[in-house]
């Protein structure tokens, strides 16, 4: 469960780096697109609550679900 909730933790912060990084490279690559308003790219803090629940119930589940293959096979139940 722990190695679940770390790769949680892992995957949001690479979630968000990349995600700040390519709207910084749109947004300077074609100032047009944002003075011209054709697409309103959304930033991160919209999502960001979203993002957390599902890596972490995600990363949860993984780890309740390894857990349990492991100790039945330990177990031999």
């Amino acid at each position: 469960i722990i190695i679940g909730l770390i790769s949680a933790a892992v995957a949001y912060g690479l979630q968000f780096y990349v995600y700040n990084y390519i709207i910084a490279d749109i947004l300077t690559e074609n100032s047009t697109i944002n003075s011209a308003s054709i697409i309103e790219l959304a930033p991160f803090e919209n999502y960001r609550t979203l993002l957390i629940y599902g890596f972490l119930g995600i990363g949860f589940f993984a780890g309740v679900v390894s857990s349990s293959l492991s100790i039945k096979k330990y177990l031999k139940v």
